[in-house]
């Protein structure tokens, strides 16, 4: 059956002027096709099914200031009381030095009274802040096992209304329920030039570690994060990534310890109760969908973004029956008990009937995986680390097959080898180019300084074959 990414793709609105319609960064995403803005009249991005509409921006900065909300007004300087006498520097020391002597003489006395063990030393606790919560984090090896033994069940878990939940039938799909508690979990926003995105994450080590699904921050040139429980927000860096598994593993920006997602490692069986959560439609909240394990090990073929292009094919997922929507992108999938069990990642098509709508999750151990993966330097298996590869130029795709180049980078790799603009690529490394999706695709799967042959016709109809070092993509 055929599937597709939830279409967590950003809001095509404002492009570039500059760049003419039909081209494509090689290390961007393509713009909106030519002709009217779609959605109606005035392009109302609401009536455009490629589009996800949130009601508001996730990083509005407009809202009500608490403080200020409470009818704080400035005082006039007339109406204010006559200042205090300020005292000298030496009155200040005088007092704190008083207030020093005395603390040390009543511990030393209660320390006598009670006969405090002589192995702790009450002066040092009583000047040391409160202890930090312990941080889990994976060991130096970065292996799954220290991951699932920090994380397996070390909590409640994520609070579902499981009575709530369930609950709708019929016409259209489920709105959810939303979730009053979800430690360790994070919905994010993406930046993709004059594009916007969203999507759901959830944190695996309390320094910042965290996983969402790939095709969230795919293309992207920035990644922020907001902690749903706290509403506290950071900026994220993509350390690798798994594309044939769509799982991204992010470093969140932040020197503080943040809440951990609770995990069941041990998985679930068919017909179990189980929920997805996410940030849906962008709404900046978290709701739940409640269904049950539909299949294990199920495989699902994801259509292409752009005709010509190869579907990507997923294996090994949790088909769950619950409404999963735009914005659950890389949220937890809980069992009966909140645990998560897997990273929510597609979902059917083409239905607006909750009967027959379903989701499906890559398992938490699966996404564990990766994260040892990337932490080891390990490459293997499709794991890119770090920043992929890049040629610096500008392509649209011809309509027999082919990347005609638009736009060239000084400097960049692509000048280097003589590309031009007009000239067309026709193969790299032996593969056909079926269009610019695949160009930028094949080049972000190889690593900067990786070696690539590139084969291109010049408007003249001049053959020409080269090897270029790859630069460093400027997007994830």
């Amino acid at each position: 059956m055929n599937q597709q990414y939830f279409p967590d793709e950003p809001p095509r609105r404002n492009v570039h002027d500059a760049q003419p319609p039909g081209e494509h960064h090689a290390d961007a995403p393509p713009p909106p096709p030519p002709g009217p803005p779609p959605g109606g009249p005035g392009g109302d991005p609401r009536n455009d099914p490629r589009w996800v509409y949130s009601p508001h921006a996730s990083r509005d900065e407009s809202r009500e200031i608490p403080y200020f909300s409470r009818g704080y007004q400035p005082v006039e300087t007339a109406n204010r009381p006559p200042p205090r006498r300020r005292h000298g520097p030496l009155s200040a020391l005088s007092t704190g030095a008083g207030i020093l002597g005395f603390a040390f003489l009543l511990i030393g006395l209660l320390s006598q009274v009670f006969d405090w063990d002589t192995q702790s030393n009450p002066l040092q606790e009583f000047f040391d802040p409160q202890p930090q919560a312990p941080q889990v984090v994976p060991d130096g090896e970065g292996s799954v096992d220290s991951l699932i033994a920090g994380l397996d069940h070390v909590h409640e878990g994520i609070a579902v209304d499981w009575e709530a939940g369930g609950q709708h039938t019929g016409e259209g799909l489920d709105p959810g329920q939303a979730v009053g508690s979800a430690p360790g979990v994070c919905m994010g926003d993406t930046q993709v030039y004059q594009y916007m995105g969203f999507g759901t994450g959830v944190v695996v080590s309390s320094s910042g570690l965290a996983i969402t699904n790939y095709h969230v921050v795919d293309s992207s040139t920035s990644v922020n994060i907001t902690m749903a429980d706290t509403e506290q927000q950071y900026s994220a860096t993509v350390l690798g990534r798994d594309a044939a598994q769509d799982i991204a593993v992010l470093q969140i920006d932040t020197e503080e310890t943040l809440p951990v997602a609770s995990i069941n490692a041990d998985g679930v069986n068919v017909k179990d109760r189980v929920a997805g959560v996410g940030n849906a439609g962008g709404q900046g909240y978290l709701t739940s969908v409640v269904g049950e394990v539909g299949g294990l090990n199920e495989t699902i073929h994801i259509e292409p973004p752009e005709p010509g292009s190869r579907g990507q094919w997923y294996e090994n997922l949790i088909m769950i029956t619950a409404d999963i929507v735009p914005g659950y992108s890389g949220g937890p999938t809980v069992d009966a008990n909140g645990q998560v069990i897997g990273i929510s990642t597609a979902a059917s098509q083409d239905t607006n009937n909750t009967e027959d709508a379903f989701g499906y999750a890559v398992p938490i151990v699966h996404a564990l995986e990766v994260v040892e993966q990337v932490l080891n330097g390990d490459e293997s298996g499709g794991v890119v680390i770090g920043s992929g590869g890049g040629l610096g130029i500008v392509v649209a795709s011809e309509p027999n097959g082919g990347a005609r180049v638009v736009e060239i980078s000084p400097g960049s790799a692509g000048e280097a080898i003589g590309l031009q603009p007009g000239d067309v690529l026709l193969e790299i490394d032996g593969a056909d180019v079926v269009n610019s999706s695949f160009i930028s695709r094949f080049v972000r799967d190889r690593n900067p300084g990786d070696e690539v042959e590139v084969l291109w016709q010049t408007e003249e109809g001049e053959t020409k074959q080269a090897t270029a070092t790859l630069d460093e993509a400027e997007i994830n």
